[in-house]
């Protein structure tokens, strides 16, 4: 389990982040909601130890995350951030290779072959291998950075489990068209099923509502609710949280609800 306690991050005069606490236990995705300036891509990058708290503490697997040597975390462990910006011309197959750097010396290029185009057939990338990476569309880089940290955590299509392993995805479907937003959280989704504990921010509270097992929403540096998403995610905190006025229906297709604005 990855968890963090009690959490403070201050940025000068700011309170980011005020007494946070969340687990992310294996086989949940869970799902991040709120508005802008909410503290929820610190709270990610303080579970991914990319930034440190003025206050608390962030445990994996029973031991504090600054005990963990870099190259053991990154082979449990994989951020995908917001951005993922490189200028250097490397074709989108070598992007994906980066995934592996964890685990020279512990993987046969034959594995490794095997994990990148796992996760390549994955994300619908297979046909980019060749392309170069700056030359790519946003959506583009987006599904290989995807492609990379699915590879980076030993991603094969046989693998029966994924527990003990930890996805961190910081509003990744921003730069999405509609179809390739779906088929992103559906493999999100797949791996939790599959034991992967995952953590997705996301700006469409609809998209947590049809994909997340559990949804915090995030506010003011404080979670203001946290659980099955349809409890969560109400009329009257979409109200008072996103100031929006929202009806919540049932879905007309799946054991789920959706938010329609009014």
């Amino acid at each position: 389990m990855l968890a963090v306690e009690n959490a403070v991050v201050r940025a000068g005069s700011r309170t980011l982040l005020r007494g946070v606490s969340l687990e992310l236990p294996s086989a949940r995705m869970t799902c991040m909601v709120g508005p802008n300036g909410a503290g929820k891509s610190t709270l990610l990058e303080v579970l991914s130890g990319l930034r440190r708290t003025d206050a608390g503490d962030v445990i994996l697997e029973g031991r504090p995350l600054a005990r963990w040597k870099p190259e053991a975390l990154a082979r449990c462990r994989s951020v995908l951030p917001q951005a993922s910006p490189l200028s250097f011309p490397l074709t989108a197959l070598e992007v994906v290779l980066l995934g592996r750097t964890p685990w020279a010396g512990r993987s046969s290029r034959l594995r490794d072959m095997d994990c990148v185009h796992a996760a390549l057939c994955e994300t619908d990338t297979l046909a980019l291998v060749e392309r170069r990476y700056p030359t790519l569309s946003g959506g583009e880089r987006q599904r290989v950075q995807l492609a990379r940290v699915l590879a980076q955590l030993d991603y094969t299509r046989n693998e029966t489990s994924f527990e003990g392993r930890y996805l961190l995805l910081d509003e990744p479907t921003a730069a999405l068209d509609i179809a390739h937003q779906h088929a992103f959280l559906r493999t999100a989704q797949r791996l939790a099923q599959r034991g992967a504990a995952v953590l997705a921010i996301v700006h469409d509270p609809n998209l947590a509502l049809l994909y997340a097992d559990h949804v915090v929403m995030l506010a003011d540096g404080r979670i203001a609710a946290r659980g099955d998403p349809r409890t969560v995610v109400t009329a009257e905190r979409m109200r008072r949280i996103f100031g929006i006025e929202v009806a919540i229906e049932r879905h007309p297709a799946r054991d789920r609800v959706y938010a329609v604005p009014l």
